[in-house]
């Protein structure tokens, strides 16, 4: 189910085939097989690079101009636990430890409060990249965004289903 889910949506379709195509027949493919300049044009402002930093922290090595436009603000260089607040960090970590995990492309969504403007429903895809072949060291993520009509959600309206791995 979430694999017909991601594959559905453009932008998170667009992240896994890409991701599949420079995996080849590999675990995971390698921060040096990502190029952007191979990217679909339209994947390039919802991707995040993740890496992870000193005592396993993840740090936001690279955020999308997407992704800063709708959030507002801009993480880039900054680690989750310093750009975020807890639910949102929750969520993060969750997804991309499950990535990092499991080796395998992860998916969620989430209602994302913001103090200003209208809230966002975001859908997430994580897919892990590695330098050696068989440890996952870095995430290539990507966000797509859909905007809140009403200010205030029904509470079972901003629950987030549980993290997917494909």
């Amino acid at each position: 189910m979430a694999r017909a889910r991601i594959v559905g949506n453009p932008l998170l379709g667009a992240l896994l085939a890409y991701w599949e195509k420079k995996r080849g027949d590999r675990a995971m493919p390698r921060r040096r097989d990502i190029d952007p300049l191979d990217m679909p044009a339209q994947l390039l402002p919802h991707v995040q690079l993740i890496e992870i930093g000193a005592q396993g922290r993840l740090r936001l090595r690279l955020v999308g101009t997407a992704v800063v436009d709708a959030v507002g603000k801009d993480a880039t260089g900054r680690f989750l636990d310093e750009a975020f607040g807890e639910d949102d960090r929750r969520f993060l970590d969750e997804l991309y430890g499950a990535a990092l995990r499991t080796k395998r492309p992860a998916s969620g969504s989430r209602w994302w409060r913001k103090a200003k403007g209208p809230d966002l429903g975001t859908e997430w895809l994580a897919t892990p990249l590695s330098d050696n072949g068989s440890d996952a060291n870095m995430i290539l993520a990507a966000t797509s965004f859909h905007f809140a009509r009403a200010r205030t959600l029904a509470a079972a309206d901003r629950t987030s289903p549980p993290i997917e791995v494909l």
